[in-house]
């Protein structure tokens, strides 16, 4: 008889871990947002509530925008969202300024959690971006209320309630609450590149990461490429690229090519964390990134 119950509290035990097991499973599944890389930005796919209506989008992750920003042509044709006139100002990362219409969304959904009385910008994105324009961006505002964990090595994004103890690196950044030049939701590494100690902006909106020209560094190459920001329009530039360039974070070391720029600060998009996983804290001011 002892045989006999101890069997069957064994299998009451399997039963509920493997029941256990299959929630748990089923609840990350459903909390991962499939990550979409194009034209070396990251979409993930979210939605956005304003009067009454649920509209879904494919939005770009943008650490180099403070806030949420909608073009005006998806606003008005796919949104029926009235534009007054203009009521904002907003720069880009060089401090370039543009009219914008400002305004709060109802909600934003990302990943099964809502963030409500969200502020966002409408802007001229199809005008400045052309073919390229993003109809959404979700920036820092939206970003800095969760911990996110972003795989690009099976490109999905997930909420994470706690920092997980496998971290391989601990980035830690400054924003505009140490620096007064800094933009709102600024993210700001440490570092040296090419041997020089300097402050790093880290922006998944680059498509490319940004040397300044007073580094020196000579360009192994030329290339002619389409560029644009929210306040410049697309256009073709002859720029140099430098091959390479050695890269110091913390205690993290590794090469990466840059263009030749005309900005203050290098700036690094997502290319130095492809194939990675990584956590962004905005409350510990934070980049894990996993082992």
């Amino acid at each position: 008889n002892s045989f006999l119950i101890n069997n069957y509290y064994t299998m009451i035990s399997r039963s509920i871990f493997l029941l256990l097991t299959l929630i748990i499973s089923v609840l990350s599944a459903a909390a991962q947002v499939p990550i979409t890389i194009k034209n070396n930005w990251m979409y993930v796919d979210a939605s956005f509530s304003y009067g009454g209506k649920d509209i879904p989008i494919s939005a770009l992750i943008d650490t180099g925008a403070s806030v949420c920003i909608m073009d005006s042509i998806f606003a008005t044709d796919s949104c029926n969202i009235k534009i007054e006139k203009s009521n904002a100002v907003i720069g880009n990362t060089n401090g370039k300024k543009v009219v914008s219409f400002k305004f709060n969304l109802d909600s934003i959904n990302l990943g099964g959690h809502k963030y409500y009385d969200v502020c966002c910008y409408i802007v001229n994105l199809s005008g400045m971006f052309a073919q390229y324009a993003p109809k959404f961006i979700i920036g820092g505002d939206v970003l800095k209320r969760d911990y996110w964990e972003f795989d690009l090595g099976k490109f999905s994004m997930i909420q994470r309630t706690i920092i997980p103890q496998n971290i391989q690196y601990q980035l830690h950044w400054k924003n505009h609450e140490d620096y007064s030049s800094a933009f709102l939701n600024a993210i700001i590494f440490q570092g040296k590149i090419a041997g020089q100690k300097t402050k790093i902006l880290f922006d998944t909106g680059s498509r490319t990461n940004k040397i300044p020209r007073s580094f020196g560094v000579m360009p192994t190459k030329i290339e002619t490429q389409e560029v644009a920001n929210i306040a410049e329009a697309l256009r073709k530039e002859t720029r140099g690229v430098c091959e390479n360039i050695p890269v110091v974070m913390k205690d993290w070391d590794f090469t990466l090519d840059f263009v030749v720029s005309e900005e203050k600060i290098p700036r690094l998009n997502i290319d130095f964390l492809k194939g990675k996983s990584f956590i962004l804290s905005y409350k510990q001011k934070s980049l894990y990134v996993l082992c």
